[in-house]
């Protein structure tokens, strides 16, 4: 049976001033714990309770996991968040996703009065995300989101936009996950997606666009000579991020192989995980002149990557897009142009020369074909327009075709006459010859047979 005591004084240290807890574990050993508490009675109580649970645990009427789904529910919800920022570390999730994630949580524990994980539900979720695009959170005098601060209407709340709050719901369902994941919550709170996404397409705070083949020329003469225009014309002919040029070494660089390309380390990537990108020639050029002889493996390519406000300079120096303080100025559509449009470039400039989609999907790095659709290949209304010259109609680019119409006969039997119809030109060839199609670079040669060349990155170019 439990019991509690305190123990006795001893020379040079006082006496405790909380009861001490003795009960029996699940192993039948005898077991001693402070009870946190000055009043016996309480004390004991909780010590009776102690041992109650442990020898259910013992005798099989209480699981370890429901064990352990019961302390975690009894621990401050900032406990389990440290836990999964530091999980996340180990797995190494880059800083800035990291103080994201952080961000996130923190904020929703806040506003939602969250103190334990079993308030976490679905309801809580989207109440919150609701909050965020209708009211916002606390800004600093720069403009910067900030942690803590009042959260009155004294104006100084800045809402956020339907996809960063989607991004809010992927952080807290990640967090939910982890916690079933680690024997801390019994089951998900918010099965089959029980909380929905906002539609954010329509109210993106943040337009980004890719340049037009003239502002690729302009942007490269206004740096030419300079060290940063290698790092823009290598963005805009591989597709690298900002952070993936600047953790590229020369270990990474393979240009003495009948197939030269950048072995990407999965440390140094967005997805964490290893890829090769194939090289254009004009990418080649460069990075032989910028290795120059025998450079260090471990050596970076790039010792400088322009910063944003550097990007933002060079973009005004070549009348590309102008500057307010710190922040670029949208254009007539709202859109903008920063270091991540050098890698929308690269898929446009794809998309341009007709490359095929899943050619273009892998050349991107991507995992789903629909986010390089839809956030990657920047084809203007002028690019469809283009598309549009190519079909003729009328008499200049038709022939004229017969047209089976049905009609009723006088004695009331159904007959048909031949009506001509004039429809589009169109180009039948034999089958000894190949029919060319867009985007493939091979004909389709007789009795169906199929043969698609390999794509060569030296059919596009970024200023045509």
């Amino acid at each position: 049976m439990a019991s509690v005591f305190k123990r006795p004084s001893s020379p040079g240290k006082t006496r405790s001033r909380f009861w001490q807890m003795k009960y029996l574990d699940r192993h039948g050993r005898r077991r001693r714990k402070s009870s946190g508490l000055t009043d016996k009675a309480e004390a004991l109580r909780r010590a009776n309770i102690l041992e109650a649970r442990e020898r259910d645990v013992r005798v099989g009427v209480t699981s370890p996991i429901m064990e352990s789904v019961e302390d975690a529910a009894r621990t401050p919800v900032e406990n389990h968040v440290e836990d999964f920022i530091a999980a996340d570390k180990a797995n190494g999730l880059s800083e800035r996703r990291i103080r994201g994630k952080q961000l996130h949580l923190r904020r929703f524990v806040d506003q939602a009065g969250i103190r334990r994980i079993g308030q976490i539900d679905a309801r809580a979720i989207t109440a919150h995300m609701r909050y965020a695009v209708e009211i916002g959170f606390p800004v600093s005098s720069d403009g910067r989101y900030r942690e803590g601060g009042s959260e009155s209407g004294d104006g100084d709340h800045r809402r956020v936009s339907p996809a960063t709050a989607n991004e809010i719901r992927t952080t807290i369902l990640s967090f939910l996950s982890w916690l079933v994941s680690e024997q801390r919550l019994a089951a998900h709170p918010c099965p089959d997606r029980s909380v929905r996404k906002l539609k954010s397409a329509h109210d993106r705070r943040k337009k980004r666009r890719a340049l037009l083949p003239d502002e690729v020329e302009r942007l490269l003469a206004s740096v030419a000579g300079e060290s940063r225009e290698d790092v823009y014309r290598l963005a805009m002919l591989t597709g690298l991020r900002r952070g993936e040029l600047a953790q590229l070494q020369w270990r990474d660089v393979i240009l003495d192989d009948a197939e030269p390309r950048l072995r990407l380390r999965a440390e140094a990537t967005k997805a964490k995980r290893e890829d090769e990108v194939p090289l254009h020639g004009d990418a080649i050029a460069v990075l032989e002149r910028l290795r120059q002889g025998l450079a260090h493996p471990t050596e970076a390519v790039f010792r400088k990557i322009p910063g944003p406000q550097q990007l933002y300079r060079d973009l005004a120096a070549a009348g590309i897009q102008q500057v307010e303080g710190r922040r670029p100025v949208p254009n007539a559509s709202g859109e903008t142009v920063d270091f991540h449009s050098l890698r929308r470039t690269f898929g446009t400039s794809l998309a341009k020369a007709g490359v095929p989609p899943l050619q273009l999907k892998r050349l991107m790095r991507h995992r789903d074909i629909r986010t390089t659709d839809t956030y990657y290949t920047d084809l203007r209304l002028s690019d469809q327009a283009a598309e549009l010259e190519k079909i003729t109609l009328g008499a200049t680019g038709g022939v004229v075709r017969p047209k089976v119409r049905p009609h009723g006969t006088r004695e009331g039997t159904t007959g048909c006459e031949i009506v001509p119809v004039d429809l589009p030109q169109t180009t039948i060839a034999s089958r000894s010859q190949p029919v060319s199609h867009a985007g493939v670079g091979e004909g389709v040669r007789g009795d169906a047979t199929k043969r698609v060349m390999r794509f060569e990155l030296t059919t596009f170019t970024l200023a045509t």
